[in-house]
This record gives structure tokens, C-alpha cells and sequence, in this order.
């Protein structure tokens, strides 16, 4: 079973009481007390899900603990598998996650975990770019 800290990056640490903070409040945020009241209305409970979250450009990826304690928070019964760890570079089109179970849970947290795996991989990715550059001057100022 994937679980969210066995995606971190083996030199990182994020503490698991501060993924499942984040995570609440961002459910709480998003979902609010009435939970995703169009899914509710339109499927059927026991109608399962299949997706494939997908790497729409290149980049470092950051913030999958915090996308797999997302859909574990709404379900038990989520399968997820891992393509990627954190702080993988990786290219457009990459395969990152497949998550799969009772499509209402998929479909109430696909947003939130696509905010975190966004906004985070982003930061990363710049973050990157901006540490090979300074690297970069440094061994040119050298010379």
C-alpha cells in the first residue's frame, strides 16, 4: 500500500500530524460540511474510479504525500500507485499517480490533490531552476 511518508523524498521530512493538518483543513476548504454534493447527487455510491493523475510539463514534483493522505482521508478502500517519488525531475506526459475506488471519494479529492501536487511541484521546480543557476555562477565565476 503507498502510503504518504514512503513518497517523500528519502532526505526530506515532513511530519505526518502536519500532512494530515494541511490536508483537513484543505478538505474542510474545499469540501465544507455538505461533502462534494454534486457527486453525491449524480453517482451511484458503489460506482468505482479509475484515474491517472498526469504531468502536464516538466518539472520537479513535490507535494504527493500530501495527495495520497487526500484521497486516503476520503476513503479506506483508495488504491493508489505510485510512478514517482517526491523530488523526482520529471518530463510532460509522465504517469504519476493511479488512483482507483468508490468514485465519489476519487472525485471529492482530485482537486485538492491536484492543488497540492500544482502548487508545490511549481515551487520545486522553480526552486531547482533557481539552485542550477546559482551553482552554474558559481563555478563560472571561478574559472
Amino acid at each position: 500500500m503507498t502510503t504518504p511518508a514512503s513518497l517523500l523524498n528519502p532526505e526530506a521530512f515532513l511530519s505526518p500530524l502536519a500532512i494530515d493538518d494541511a490536508v483537513q483543513r484543505a478538505l474542510d476548504e474545499d469540501l465544507g460540511r455538505a461533502g462534494d454534493i454534486t457527486s453525491i447527487a449524480t453517482i451511484p455510491e458503489p460506482t468505482q474510479a479509475h484515474a491517472i493523475m498526469i504531468a502536464r510539463q516538466a518539472g520537479v514534483i513535490a507535494g504527493l504525500p500530501l495527495a495520497v493522505a487526500t484521497f486516503q482521508k476520503l476513503s479506506p478502500d483508495i488504491s493508489i500507485q505510485a510512478h514517482v517519488r517526491d523530488g523526482a525531475s520529471i518530463a510532460a506526459g509522465v504517469h504519476i499517480l493511479t488512483i482507483s475506488g468508490p468514485a465519489r471519494a476519487v472525485l471529492a479529492g482530485e482537486r485538492t490533490a491536484l492543488n497540492f501536487v500544482g502548487r508545490l511541484s511549481g515551487i520545486a521546480t522553480l526552486t531547482s531552476a533557481a539552485a542550477a543557476s546559482i551553482i552554474a555562477s558559481a563555478s563560472t565565476m571561478r574559472s
